[in-house]
């Protein structure tokens, strides 16, 4: 099987897993965790990491953004990004949010941009 094969192959599950845990009530967003959770674990796979090498660690407090995103990824134990979860339809344009989740992505944002330099 081809990389995009196997990729393909992983979105396709992301997909049917995410859409029978969404048709069944629940907050659609705490309904994506498992489906992403199995996700990234193909990634690591895909990657050529052993199925333990790949932590997503949940509600991973910032303190010093006063956010806290939905997890933090780690391969090794080594912090290697983070994501935030949004419901299906709600979208993560921070030009386009409003409150305190607004205020959350741009401080996020500001200091990823101030860890890179730019």
């Amino acid at each position: 099987m081809t990389q995009a094969e196997t990729l393909g192959k992983a979105v396709s599950k992301f997909g049917a897993s995410a859409k029978a845990k969404l048709g069944e009530g629940g907050q659609p967003e705490d309904q994506l965790r498992n489906p992403l959770e199995t996700l990234f674990a193909d990634f690591a796979e895909m990657l050529g990491k052993p199925a333990d090498a790949l932590t997503l660690i949940g509600e991973k407090s910032l303190a010093e953004l006063r956010t806290r995103p939905d997890f933090a990824v780690q391969i090794n134990k080594a912090l290697i990004g983070f994501i935030e979860v949004k419901a299906p339809g709600k979208g993560a344009n921070p030009t386009v949010l409003s409150g305190l989740f607004r205020a959350a992505c741009q401080g996020f944002l500001s200091e990823v941009r101030g860890r890179l330099g730019r």
